[in-house]
């Protein structure tokens, strides 16, 4: 933390609850999805916004690297169920009740 001081710059911490809605942010306005580490970058980067310490004027760049797809069973249990259908036309007309 001293070099922190020292250096006239600073830190930030996020919840896992910040970090998941920071890697939806990210895939809703960007279309990346990225893995948990990414989601800590975006949220603190929003953070940093929010409190006015990253003004609006400022360029910054973010830099997320990681893939969704290698963090897969974090992100399960914050999503919803897929709808499974079985392979044919009339399945796909009774689960999104579609008249025929």
């Amino acid at each position: 933390m001293n070099t922190i001081r020292q250096s006239g710059g600073t830190a930030e911490s996020v919840s896992d609850d910040e970090i998941m809605e920071a890697i939806k942010l990210l895939a809703k306005t960007e279309g990346v999805f990225t893995e948990p580490a990414g989601g800590v970058t975006v949220a603190v980067l929003k953070k940093l916004v929010d409190c006015g310490e990253i003004t609006p004027d400022e360029k910054v760049v973010c830099y997320v690297t990681g893939n969704g797809l290698k963090a897969t069973k974090t992100f399960l249990p914050h999503i919803p169920k897929p709808v499974e259908v079985e392979s044919n036309l009339e399945s796909f007309a009774k689960t999104f009740k579609l008249e025929e």
